[in-house]
């Protein structure tokens, strides 16, 4: 089963990521991945136990993260669920460039 969380904050970006990790374990969960885009936004995928999931939300909006998700939580007792949470950065800061090595 897989639930999709978005979060739009205003939240310092290294802030806002350790308090979504943070929910996470709160929750029994671990992260199985994640993908940054410069300043902007950030992709973090994770399982937390199916049963948790309310969990998971409820500690997103602890910590003054705003999740928004369609449909209803996941409910269950058994097993995991796969999480996506996307989020986005809201902030006047210019783009972050970073220089990629040529590989080849």
């Amino acid at each position: 089963m897989f639930f999709r969380v978005e979060i739009a904050t205003r939240m310092e970006r290294n802030a806002a990521i350790a308090s979504v990790r943070d929910a996470i374990v709160q929750c029994g969960g671990w992260i199985t991945g994640h993908q940054l885009f410069s300043n902007m936004a950030a992709s973090i995928s994770c399982e937390v136990p199916l049963r948790c999931a309310g969990k998971l939300i409820t500690c997103l909006r602890d910590a003054e993260l705003q999740p928004d998700y369609q449909g209803d939580i996941p409910q269950g007792s058994d097993g995991d669920l796969r999480v996506g949470i996307s989020l986005t950065f809201i902030h006047t800061e210019p783009d972050l460039k970073r220089e990629v090595p040529a590989f080849g």
